[in-house]
């Protein structure tokens, strides 16, 4: 009787607002992600979608005719209620259960409606240092390294690309505040465990724009790539490594590169380049 009880009240909310016209349901998880490229959602990261998290709504109750429009408008209250009462982003995402989510994170529609939440969170801020950041938060849940991957592979997909690549960008910004050294980072990436397949690592790309990034901020300290390797892996190892990948489409252009920054070095330890190779 309870179960029929909570289902008729959903669907007699579902009617008298659909009879008010007050209800404005949020948009689709692949909505959501388009609206970040539109021009109602230029400020950044802003994303408009929701999911059910009104744990009252059992299996049951899903199989209703209209349900999806009240598992929106549960969600949308509920959201609005954390932002009354300013819930921080660590609180809103666990009670969202993302931690769950893994690198299916940018699959989830409550993934945006938490983005949502952050950014709402921020604009009602009066004082820009009470306003959040996510990635803290991301960073406590997936960690560095987990959570650069799952950006990195977000941002090659054109429905989550503007807001990976934004999340990326924030996540070097605290990197850089943290006052990390290229090799610093270069360890939290787990890039120093081993040169196989290195080339082809997506970490390796995330790695790559926090160099060029660091040697911007810190000309007196700029360094290479190719140097940054060798410090971890010594010259030899190096060079056979974009030999091999030399001989692969897929990291020839990027070994020709390197190998480039290699003859360089080489020239600036005084050594024959000739000689060398």
């Amino acid at each position: 009787m309870r179960l029929h009880f909570a289902a008729l009240l959903v669907v007699g909310v579902l009617f008298a607002n659909a009879g008010a016209g007050s209800v404005k349901t949020m948009t689709t998880d692949a909505e959501g992600a388009r609206s970040l490229t539109s021009d109602r959602y230029k400020r950044l990261l802003r994303a408009d979608s929701a999911v059910d998290e009104e744990r009252g709504i059992t299996s049951a109750l899903k199989s209703l005719p209209g349900v999806d429009k009240a598992k929106k408008l549960l969600l949308k209250q509920q959201l609005a209620a954390y932002l009354k009462k300013e819930k921080s982003a660590d609180d809103v995402f666990s009670k969202l259960n993302l931690a769950k989510t893994g690198d299916k994170l940018f699959e989830s529609p409550k993934f945006l409606a938490w983005v949502k939440y952050v950014d709402d969170f921020n604009m009602k801020q009066k004082d820009p240092d009470k306003a959040m950041s996510m990635i803290p938060t991301l960073t406590k849940q997936f960690g560095d390294a987990s959570l650069a991957k799952i950006l990195a592979v977000a941002a090659r997909s054109p429905s989550t690309k503007r807001l990976a690549e934004s999340l990326q960008a924030q996540q070097l910004k605290s990197w850089k505040e943290a006052g990390l050294s290229v090799d610093d980072v270069f360890r939290r990436l787990s890039l120093n465990t081993g040169l196989d397949d290195i080339l082809t690592n997506p970490l390796f790309f995330t790695f790559n724009k926090y160099l060029v990034d660091f040697n911007t901020w810190n000309p007196g300290k700029s360094t290479t790539m190719v140097e940054t390797l060798t410090r971890r892996y010594g010259g030899l190892s190096v060079r056979e490594m974009l030999e091999a990948a030399m001989k692969v489409d897929d990291t020839k252009a990027m070994a020709t590169r390197l190998q480039a920054q290699e003859i360089d070095l080489w020239k600036d330890m005084g050594l024959d380049a000739d000689v060398c190779i």
